[in-house]
């Protein structure tokens, strides 16, 4: 019988999966990418929606479907005379938001590239079949889906589950993506339509068969694709795919069993019967042999094919060992052996690490019934002791990834916190991997009570569900986390628990709990493990775990002067702004914090990714959840129940608080408050005030007395803090109210940070009394509870019910002693300005959010406005703000628009109002705006004037021409993508006024002569980075002597500018520092390599490189430094 090696030794079968691992790793590459333009395509839609009719942006329907936005005519195919069947349930009307749906119907059609331009009004062309017109404001791959074909697509409606051809499919139907491609998809033959002819070809391929002829045009047409994508954004992703197809036509791409598992699965109803029989026949019989496979895709291939086969074979004798073993103990074969003593564990052989008595087959079991045990979550703040588990209030999270900004100043990577789409993460596998490959690093940020732990809580549960099947034959006291179909909440996100198989542990870690105590996560787990008297086995880290750290902004370093155990070891380095993660490639380390803690932290490498978690995806369904779990708790009917909430939603919508809906612990407190009757108010300080109000009434009904109060106060003096009559709880028990503020204040700003979220009871003791402590935990404003995470109960004795209302009350105490501001100002300035280095503009956004926050709240609790100061401001295009956000801005720029200071403002798609605007306040700041970025201009020729600007500072990217731009005080300057006209107006006042410039950053420049006369003139010039300039040599004789260092990217170069550069470098009288970082070489890169390293004079740190995708050409990246004789 044939053997299925001798299937893969067959070069064309090898050279048929070259092609279609070719289509997996283009299609991988291509997905990001389509995801990420289909949500800007969204937007853009609403955007010209907006211009054309006046519909805000932010409007959203969800109750029109495909047939009611689509006339029933012939021209859209599915459609027919007389009796249409697509019509037959709901017919054509108009969308009941101001025709929302019908115009962003009408705007599919018009980028369709096969619509019918002979009949404006026809709606032929879009697949409509496949859509559904209720998600379009939700999930933008639904309209994605209206340029698929209508075989096979009308049930995937997620990105990750759309093939290849569905991605070109995509790609090629829509106009909108020609702005991403080079090459003119209007032609006939483009690189969309001869990919899409190679995935038909592979996938239609007689007896999985191809030349070697045919698989290598089918890689070089795949390559010509990813190499047509213009957007800088796009071009590390594709130069990674490009260099893997490159590998994979010359042989030398490592393919791993993942690879092989994939392929067969895409490609699984093309596999010819001979590979079915065989792998078939096999999976009884084959033996696993590890073979030295070396790099050769057959010998690969072969590696990762006994490996899958030997799965099967593994679990048939593990099956058998198991039965002999119960036979020569004479038990039945049928017996189930988690009730006989039997010492293996299910899925575990007798050799297994993982059999019953081992150290890691205890560590999971007990890890999964200490998350089970504690995966109960309070239904509201104001009520701890309603406690069910999560998944009855539980609703998925709204969750997206942040863009990798472009290259800083600095030559980091900066994030851009401000760029924000529709929810585009929906399930485990698309957080946990990129492209296919998992994810070492993931940074999840979110604002107070946006569901970060309750997430990671819900991520804990969804472990545990999937991995207790074994551990609990054994362990029949780990209760199980059923529910009722009744008790479930609707499934819609992250119900892809399979994604969490892989993973054996997951460790969750509170870090707040070893705050000031410890840096080590690692060390942080074994210390858990060791505390609950488990054994520990350091194997632990040699298999796929999850280490899932909290609330990374209540961790801060030890003092280094603490006394330490004699064991203790800290490694951190000068970075102690995190604690230290164990870095290995089976191990992803999940880290939530709020937004200032990672404001700096570079997403530098493809294997780190931030995401923002901004409340729930679904507010309705959480008030719906909340509300039937508190009138069951009463006893009331589920008719009443479904009225009581959709009067809950009425009165939001009438007091215009539904932009608080989106904030779990907000949506939480308001359906509470709503529930027993309290009044709402349109303000995050009267909602808090109600808060504190019922929790003190809720201590004094379950003491069964009037007040705490032991002690006189004045309250007369704080009136306006309480609220006349709104409040009479808080307004009689002042004195409880100001201890609790005093100790929330302190705590917060505590020195040595030991104290500002968990606290010891020593510490309570120099803010209140015995006597006013009980108190608060009878109220519940202070609590000690049980954690989920790993951690030693003892050190979490006190806390507030949740940092929010810590921080409510802190404020209280600074509105309550304003006779000592300045003192509180102080200890606010000690805590929060450390020495840690903040960004020139991401500092100014987070600045800014916080004060635009202050100022509508003032208007919510109608206070007398003030005059704010705002010198640093941020506009942003990718945020869709409300109404009072606008207003709050503009007002704020309006007060201190002669004032400005930095300006950062990114202008997309014809914003010619935003435009306005810039120019309006350079006009009017020309005094004092020092610091000016202008990003992602694409509208073409956008004029700005900077007459009379002494900036000090200038980047800018786009298509922005400038004008009267003076260099005089400049000391950075960075141009990318500039106009013709603009590049010689910048270059011309470098000439005249350039002499301090320090640093200086050019992309895509191509005016080189009047480069090459305004270099010498920029005498101060210490840092020059050219990126996509060529004629490299030519301008290093230009530089000015005050050069230091010089970087060349994405540069063509030869093997003879290689050696002028590095004599150029050994000519000068001052250390120089020489970067080639991503430069194409014309010639034999080891060549050069070997010249240079016979060099003296030269210090080499850098020397690298890859092949290109041009034949007799490399990639390299070089850095060198010279070294000055004595």
């Amino acid at each position: 019988m044939s053997d299925y090696r001798d299937v893969f030794r067959k070069p064309e079968t090898q050279n048929w999966f070259k092609a279609a691992m070719g289509m997996n790793i283009t299609r991988d590459c291509l997905l990001h990418i389509v995801k990420e333009a289909i949500h800007e395509f969204y937007h853009t839609i609403r955007k010209e929606i907006n211009r054309k009719h006046g519909i805000l942006e932010n409007a959203v329907c969800s109750q029109c479907h495909t047939p009611n936005v689509l006339p029933c005519d012939t021209d859209n195919k599915c459609c027919k005379y007389r009796k249409c069947a697509f019509h037959a349930i709901y017919k054509p009307q108009n969308c009941p938001s101001n025709n929302l749906c019908n115009d962003i119907c009408t705007e599919i059609v018009e980028n369709h590239r096969f619509r019918n331009r002979s009949k404006p009004k026809s709606f032929q062309g879009p697949t409509w079949v496949n859509t559904d017109a209720c998600k379009w404001c939700v999930h933008s791959w639904q309209i994605a889906k209206c340029y698929l074909s209508k075989d096979g697509y009308k049930d995937v409606n997620q990105a990750e589950d759309t093939d290849f051809n569905g991605i070109v499919n995509v790609i090629y139907n829509c106009e909108f993506f020609q702005r991403y491609f080079a090459e003119d998809l209007t032609i006939t033959e483009n690189v969309c339509t001869k990919a899409r002819d190679v995935g038909r070809d592979v996938r239609h391929a007689p007896s999985n068969a191809m030349t070697q002829q045919e698989s290598d045009r089918a890689i070089d047409t795949l390559v010509a694709l990813l190499q047509s994508l213009k957007h800088a954004d796009h071009q590390a992703a594709s130069k990674s795919a490009v260099d893997k197809l490159t590998q994979l036509k010359n042989n030398t791409l490592a393919i791993t069993d993942e690879d092989v598992t994939k392929i067969l699965e895409a490609f699984k109803e093309s596999l010819t019967e001979e590979i079915k029989r065989i792998l078939l026949d096999e999976k009884d019989k084959l033996v696993v042999t590890m073979e030295n496979t070396g790099k050769s895709i057959t010998a690969e291939i072969i590696k990762a094919g006994e490996e899958q086969i030997a799965i099967i074979k593994r679990t048939n004798e593990e099956n058998s060992c198991i039965k002999s073993k119960r036979a020569s103990k004479g038990l039945d074969s049928d017996q189930d052996p988690g009730r006989t003593g039997n010492d293996i564990a299910p899925g575990a052989s007798i050799e297994s690490p993982f059999a019953r008595d081992s150290p890691l087959f205890k560590i999971k079991a007990w890890l999964i019934e200490q998350y089970q045990s504690n995966c109960v979550a309070p239904v509201s703040m104001l009520d701890p002791d309603i406690d069910v588990p999560l998944e009855r209030i539980y609703v998925p999270p709204s969750i997206n990834e942040l863009k990798r900004g472009q290259e800083d100043r600095c030559g980091g990577i900066e994030t851009d916190n401000t760029s924000r789409g529709e929810a585009d993460v929906s399930c485990y596998k698309e957080l946990l991997h990129r492209d296919g490959n998992q994810i070492n690093t993931i940074y999840i940020q979110g604002d107070p009570g946006c569901g970060k732990t309750t997430f990671s809580t819900k991520l804990v549960l969804d472990w545990c569900n999937v991995h207790s099947e074994n551990i609990i034959s054994t362990k029949t006291n780990i209760p199980t986390m059923t529910t009722s179909s009744k008790e479930t909440s609707k499934e819609t996100h992250f119900s892809d628990l399979d994604a969490l198989r892989d993973y054996t542990f997951l460790f969750f870690v509170s870090l707040r709990d070893y705050s000031g105590s410890m840096c080590n996560v690692s060390q942080m787990v074994e210390d858990a493990i060791k505390s609950n008297k488990l054994p520990w086995d350091d194997s632990v880290w040699e298999h796929k775990c999850i280490v899932l750290t909290d609330a990374a902004d209540e961790w801060y370093h030890p003092d280094l002067s603490f006394p330490r155990p004699c064991d203790y070891a800290c490694r951190c380095g000068k970075d102690r702004s995190m604690p230290l993660y164990l870095q290995r490639k089976n191990i992803t380390n999940i880290i939530t914090a709020r937004p200032w803690k990672l404001a700096n932290r570079r997403v530098s490498d493809s294997l780190t990714r931030m995401f923002q978690i901004s409340g729930v995806a679904n507010y309705q369904t959480l008030a719906e959840n909340v509300i039937n779990v508190l009138a069951e708790k009463d006893g009331i009917l589920q008719k009443a129940q479904q009225s009581k909430c959709n009067d809950f939603l009425k009165k939001l919508k009438n007091k215009n608080m539904i932009n608080l809906m989106t904030i779990p612990a907000i949506c939480v407190q308001l359906v509470h408050q709503f529930y027993v009757g309290r009044l709402m108010e349109d303000s995050l300080c009267a909602i808090y005030m109600n808060m504190l109000d019922m929790y003190i009434a809720k201590g004094l009904h379950k003491l069964q007395i009037e007040d705490f109060d032991t002690e006189e106060i004045c309250v007369k003096e704080i009136e306006h803090i309480f609220g006349t009559g709104k409040n009479k709880y808080m307004s009689a028990n002042g004195s409880l109210v100001r201890s609790a503020s005093a100790l929330a204040f302190k705590t917060l700003t505590d020195s040595s940070k030991q104290s500002s979220l968990v606290f010891a009871e020593n510490t309570i003791a120099n803010h209140m009394t015995k006597t006013q402590l009980d108190y608060l935990l009878q109220t519940g404003i202070i609590t000690k509870k049980k954690s989920l995470a790993l951690s030693p109960q003892k050190n979490i004795p006190y806390m507030f019910v949740h940092k929010t209302i810590q921080e409510f009350l802190a404020s209280m105490h600074i509105a309550i002693n304003q006779t000592d501001i300045e003192d509180i100002l102080k200890d606010i300035q000690r805590v929060n300005c450390d020495d840690q280095e903040m960004d020139l503009f991401s500092t100014p956004y987070l600045a800014q959010r916080i004060l635009l926050g202050g100022f509508i709240e003032r208007l919510a609790n109608k206070q007398p406005c003030l005059q704010l100061t705002l010198t640093h401001i941020v506009l942003d295009a990718f945020t869709i703000p409300t109404i009072k956000e606008i207003d709050a801005l503009n007002t704020l720029i309006d007060m201190n628009i002669s004032n400005i200071t930095s300006m950062d403002a990114l202008l997309y798609n014809n914003s010619q109002h935003k435009s306005n605007r810039v120019q309006e306040i350079i006009s009017q700041s020309r005094e004092s705006l020092s610091y000016l970025r202008l990003r992602d201009t694409e509208q073409p020729d956008l004029p700005l004037d900077l007459q009379g600007l002494k900036l000090k500072s200038l980047s800018c990217s786009g298509g922005t021409v400038l004008s009267n731009l003076d260099c005089t005080y400049m000391r950075s300057c960075s141009i990318s993508h500039p106009t013709p006209l603009s590049e010689v107006r910048i270059l011309q006042s470098m000439f005249f006024t350039g002499k301090n410039i320090t640093h200086l950053h050019l992309s895509w420049f191509e005016s080189i002569d009047l480069l090459c006369a305004a270099l010498p003139t920029l005498t101060s010039l210490h840092t020059l980075i050219l990126y996509g300039t060529n004629l490299a040599v030519t301008l290093l004789y230009y530089l000015p002597e005050s050069i230091r260092k010089v970087v060349y990217r994405a540069s063509d170069v030869s093997a003879q500018d290689v050696k002028s550069m590095v004599e150029w470098s050994k000519s000068r009288y001052a250390c120089v520092r020489f970067e080639l970082l991503d430069c194409r070489l014309t010639a034999n890169e080891s060549d050069t390599f070997n010249w240079m390293k016979q060099q003296d004079g030269i210090d080499i740190t850098q020397c690298e490189s890859v092949p290109s995708i041009v034949k007799d050409h490399f990639r390299i990246s070089i850095s060198w430094s010279t070294i000055l004789s004595k």
